[in-house]
């Protein structure tokens, strides 16, 4: 579902309908999945969780977490074995940080 989010990057900050996720989710009564995460901020991210949102999607986030490692760490005689670890690092840092502020970490 989408309420003021799109996938990909923002070009300015989006105006989210936190009150319609809340007529969406007492309307369905299941769990709803918010597209168009990335780039919303963390007091945004902690109203749709307590709206209604119980899946979020942020790969946009993640994924430029870890192209930022990359072209951060790369140089000329460095290869994928000494930059991939970096790149991995930065990836779980960036998931960490979202289950976080999601709320959701420790509960598998």
């Amino acid at each position: 579902m989408s309420i003021g989010t799109a996938h990909g990057l923002y070009r300015e900050k989006p105006v989210l309908d936190i009150g319609r996720l809340r007529q969406i989710r007492d309307a369905v009564g299941i769990p709803l999945v918010l597209h168009g995460g990335s780039g919303l901020s963390d007091d945004d991210f902690r109203a749709c969780v307590a709206s209604g949102a119980a899946k979020i999607n942020v790969f946009t986030d993640i994924n430029l977490a870890g192209a930022r490692a990359w072209w951060e760490n790369y140089r000329p005689g460095r290869g994928i074995a000494d930059i991939s670890p970096l790149v991995i690092q930065a990836i779980r840092e960036q998931t960490l940080g979202k289950l976080r502020v999601f709320g959701c970490e420790g509960k598998a």
